[in-house]
């Protein structure tokens, strides 16, 4: 701003008229222009700082702007001040004064986000077989799913890494933290040296030392590939901080608060299946496109899926998610304590709803993983026929979700529900055990996702039901424990019978634990009717 002449001796009038803790500024004039400069209030100073255009402090005056009839005062803004003014406009803190459009956004930012990240799972999920086939030595059918053991187990640990993070640092560094190293699994997929074993245990320490992981991992593993067993299973450890739903949880935790009541964290919970089912369609899709429409390489369409997810999500948690408050994350993002899981465990309705998860999600889980690595050498011949399957499978996951499972709840009871889902896993996994071709298999694998989710739904929602008011994460938490040690434990067994036998006995076994469950939900279930008033208003029965 440049003042000669009669303007500049009116600012210095202007100046004089301040009173003595401002007018102590003085006026700097360089090579005959007036700089206006920033002055601050230092209490401990009783006068006036400024700071400069160059980030420096001296003594100087203020701008005067004239808006009409009324002049205002106003210190002038350098731009890294005024950066910083735009990012705190647009990454804001959950605090007790909220609004309900901030909440809003903060969910569709964190509904997006959790889209996008899933997109990316389902993504690698399609690839993973091919890389398998390509491990030296070759690995068989239970040696792989041996190696998808491995990576859950890990997984299952990281529910204690991720929740000390969150506790520590917060949810929006702790889902910082997950998308970048889940980045890096994925880009050490398709390029990883055959002696980097070391380098990539040392990758663990990505919980403490992340900004550095970009420059070792681009220094260290560009232009190789995945030979190696041994190192492929070392790879999974990276898993240990897979979590992003876990996080997800904990900002709907903050999203409601710790005075929510349960129906409205339990209607949030369920919209986020919402992308979950999207991404089923999306990440398949998107596989399938580069690899036969860009280039017809497994490398290159993995590395894309590591640069998408950080080019897509990164931008999301940084601008976009709030940043709880201190105060909020002692309130809301405590670290469990195991006291506490094993209290909560002595509630019998929680110990029955916790089994019957677990007979549901263990032989999805076996025949879903497995389904994958049988499927992939029919991707090899027909890239297109697997990319549609997926997209049914997504289509019967946003249906089943949101026009499906509330008129649903209003008609039956939990119990007759659950039964009902049990019933039609049944069904579909003696269908499956009959059939091979891949025609039958768009019949069979929709009736088993509309099944299986309508299960997840109902049961999800009495976990949470049978918890203390105040132990709703906590419980969301053993629920979601439960579904990894089926992940883990159930691949392995079915793996090696499948590789000794037939695939068929996969389906006879999965068809008879969902007839023993709908059997002891019909034995022991009856407490699930109990707990119909603490599901979401729109889903209630009505009596």
């Amino acid at each position: 701003m440049t003042m000669s002449g009669p303007s500049r001796s009116a600012a210095s009038c202007a100046f004089r008229s301040r009173p003595p803790a401002i007018a102590s500024g003085a006026c700097s004039v360089v090579g005959g222009a007036f700089h206006a400069r920033l002055c601050m209030r230092v209490p401990s100073l009783n006068g006036c700082v400024q700071v400069g255009a160059n980030g420096g402090r001296s003594n100087g005056g203020w701008m005067r702007r004239r808006d009409g009839d009324e002049t205002e005062t106003r210190p002038y803004l350098p731009p890294s001040v005024r950066l910083a003014r735009i990012r705190r406009r647009v990454t804001y803190r959950f605090d007790d004064t909220m609004g309900r459009k901030d909440r809003e956004k903060a969910l569709l930012s964190l509904m997006l986000a959790f889209g996008l990240w899933h997109t990316c799972d389902q993504w690698s999920r399609v690839l993973q077989p091919f890389i398998m086939w390509q491990l030296q030595p070759r690995a068989d059918t239970y040696n792989i799913t041996l190696l998808i053991a491995i990576g859950n187990a890990f997984i299952l640990i990281g529910t204690v890494v991720v929740a000390h993070l969150i506790d520590t640092a917060g949810c929006r560094f702790a889902a910082l933290v997950v998308t970048i190293v889940t980045a890096c699994y994925h880009f050490f997929m398709s390029q990883v040296e055959n002696y980097s074993t070391f380098a990539v245990m040392q990758s663990l320490l990505v919980v403490n030392h992340f900004p550095m992981i970009s420059d070792a991992f681009i220094a260290t593993i560009v232009g190789s590939q995945v030979e190696n067993y041994s190192t492929f299973a070392v790879m999974q450890s990276l898993l240990v901080v897979n979590h992003f739903p876990m996080i997800s949880d904990a900002f709907i935790a903050t999203i409601v608060g710790a005075d929510g009541d349960e129906r409205e964290r339990t209607r949030l919970l369920m919209r986020m299946t919402i992308p979950l089912g999207i991404s089923l369609v999306a990440g398949p899709w998107l596989a399938v496109q580069v690899m036969y429409q860009l280039n017809p390489s497994l490398h290159l369409s993995q590395g894309v899926c590591s640069g998408f997810l950080v080019l897509t999500v990164i931008p999301i948690i940084l601008f976009l998610l709030p940043e709880p408050t201190v105060s909020d994350r002692q309130r809301t993002l405590a670290t469990p304590s195991f006291s506490v899981y094993v209290d909560m465990l002595r509630n019998p309705s929680l110990r029955w709803t916790l089994l019957f998860s677990f007979l549901v999600s263990a032989p999805y889980i076996a025949y879903d993983q497995l389904s994958r690595t049988h499927m992939a050498a029919h991707l090899l011949s027909n890239p297109w026929d697997m990319s549609h399957l997926f997209i049914l499978l997504g289509i019967s996951t946003l249906v089943t979700n949101i026009f499906l499972i509330g008129p649903l709840q209003r008609r039956f009871t939990s119990q007759r529900l659950v039964q009902i889902a049990l019933g039609i896993l049944t069904v579909s996994y003696l269908y499956l055990s009959q059939v091979s071709k891949y025609e039958h298999l768009l019949i069979g694998m929709p009736m088993q996702v509309i099944g299986v989710c309508i299960a997840f739904a109902e049961l999800t929602a009495q976990v949470m039901g049978a918890a203390p008011k105040n132990h709703v994460g906590k419980a969301a938490g053993l629920n979601r424990a439960v579904n990894l040690i089926a992940a883990t434990m159930t691949p392995v067994v079915a793996g090696y019978y499948i590789d000794t036998f037939e695939s068929g006995l996969l389906c006879y076994i999965s068809a008879a634990l969902s007839l023993f469950a709908f059997v002891m939900v019909h034995l022991y279930g009856g407490f699930m009717n109990s707990y119909s008033q603490r599901l979401p208003l729109g889903f209630k029965r009505d009596d």
